[in-house]
């Protein structure tokens, strides 16, 4: 059994989402469990983007540490108000040199104009 990492998009209220647009931002959580399914305390989980110029990370090294429960964070937002496009989103993490990823697919939309 390898490292098993899940992602999931959620806004300010826990909610899963699979579109941004215009200033709204996301919060991505990964959770890394070991081989033996106990949540992986400290390990760091590496986030990336298959688009660039689509999202934006805080922090900018879209990297974070995994707390008690196994959970890391990094905050998501398109890139700007006028990116639009889709992206997929990764978490990766090694625990004891076995890797884990997970992904997703999002929707950027450019902010509606006012």
């Amino acid at each position: 059994a390898g490292v098993k990492v899940t992602a999931t998009l959620v806004d300010g209220a826990g909610n899963a989402v699979t579109s941004l647009s215009g200033g709204q931002s996301a919060t991505l959580k990964a959770i890394v469990l070991q081989p033996d399914g106990k949540p992986a305390v400290g390990a760091i989980v590496a986030f990336a983007t298959s688009a660039p110029g689509l999202v934006a990370f805080t922090p900018d090294t879209a990297t974070a540490l995994t707390d008690a429960a196994g959970v890391a964070v990094v905050t998501v937002k398109p890139a700007s108000y006028t990116a639009s496009g889709a992206a997929a989103l990764s978490a990766t993490s090694v625990v004891e040199g076995k890797t884990g990823t997970a992904g997703l697919n999002i929707a950027i939309g450019a902010a509606p104009l006012t």
